[in-house]
Parts: C-alpha cells; structure tokens; sequence
C-alpha cells in the first residue's frame, strides 16, 4: 500500500501578532495499480501563528492520523508546495539534530515530525502551488477554509 499525503498552509497578515492561519491535508491510500481505496481531508487552524507553523501542522497533524502500526509498512509519499517544510524534512533536519537542534521557529512541531517521519520512513516531495495539481488545490482549498472558520470566532 502507499499512502500519498497532500499539505497545505494559508494565513491572514502573516508575520503580524494577530496573524490568523489554517491548515489542511488530503490522505490518500493507493493500492498496487494506484487507485484510491481510501480518501481522507483534515483541517484545522489558529489564531498567533505564522505561514510556517501553519505549513508544518498540515504535516504534523496528517502523518499523525495514520495508524502506526499498519503505516509502518507502507510507502509514505509527504506532498508540499512549501519549500520550508520538504526542504527541513528531506535535507536539513538530520544535520540540525546533530547540530543539538538550535533553536529556531517551530522547533517542538519539526523534532515531532521528524521523529514520526523517521520511524515510519516518510518521503518529500515538493509540488509547484496553484498550478493543476488537483490534491493540493484541494488541500489549499481545506486551509482556506479552515483560516476562515478561526476569523469568524474572533
């Protein structure tokens, strides 16, 4: 089985204090010919935060829906059009580790993505945003609207 996860992060006057932010993720399970057999969506969002945190809880919160037991046997495929977030996970968190971790923005949520990602061998891949790909679209679309429900309760 592989496993292919879509993430995506949308903020409101990011950088600001009262920075609003949604998050939002497309799961899918694919069987051997590729075919979805299972099709999820998560979303989620805050206000005081930032178009990082937002990029990393999309990752954060989907690989930790998965069952790890059963996950740690299929091929796990992390799809971002975030730079920051494939980029920390495909080439810089290994080195930071043994750098001790320095602190730096989102430290708690990289160490726990990195620590799940590293057990169940999760792979990065970066996507161009808002252009066709119809997962992150959707996944884009999820953290809008996730960024919206947060406004409308402040």
């Amino acid at each position: 089985m592989r496993i292919a996860i879509f993430t995506d992060g949308s903020t409101s006057k990011n950088g600001k204090p009262d920075c609003i932010g949604g998050w939002g993720a497309v799961l899918l399970v694919l069987n051997g010919d590729r075919e979805v057999v299972h099709y999820k969506e998560l979303s989620g969002g805050k206000k005081g935060t930032s178009i990082g945190e937002m990029e990393m809880m999309a990752a954060y919160e989907s690989i930790r829906s998965l069952d790890f037991d059963k996950a740690k046997h299929w091929d796990i495929h992390v799809v971002s059009d975030s730079q920051y977030v494939v980029n920390a996970f495909s080439e810089r968190c290994y080195r930071w580790k043994m750098d001790g971790w320095l602190d730096r923005p989102n430290l708690n949520l990289i160490k726990s993505i990195y620590r799940m990602s590293e057990y169940l061998d999760v792979k990065w891949h970066w996507v161009k945003g808002h252009d066709g790909n119809k997962y992150n679209e959707r996944a884009d679309e999820l953290a809008k609207e996730a960024k919206e429900r947060v406004k409308a309760q402040c």
